[in-house]
């Protein structure tokens, strides 16, 4: 886990934030086809469609503007 910080960060300093940071949108996804090919798990409908509300809700959220 210590050298995935260290490439993650590695990449975010090559690549830059932003457009490094979008990859944090794929997780969910990524989460699913691991859990499903490492642990066997069932990936049904209700699954894929959470998961794409989520990235939704987050990818809405990055875009909003803070007004204080």
């Amino acid at each position: 886990m210590l050298l995935a910080f260290f490439a993650w960060y590695h990449r975010l300093a090559i690549g830059g934030i932003a457009r490094v940071g979008q990859l944090q949108l794929l997780q969910p996804f990524m989460t699913i086809l691991f859990s499903a090919v490492l642990l066997g798990e069932k990936i049904t409908a209700t699954t894929i469609t959470t998961a794409i509300i989520v990235v939704l809700f987050v990818a809405n959220g990055r875009k909003q503007s803070i007004s204080l």
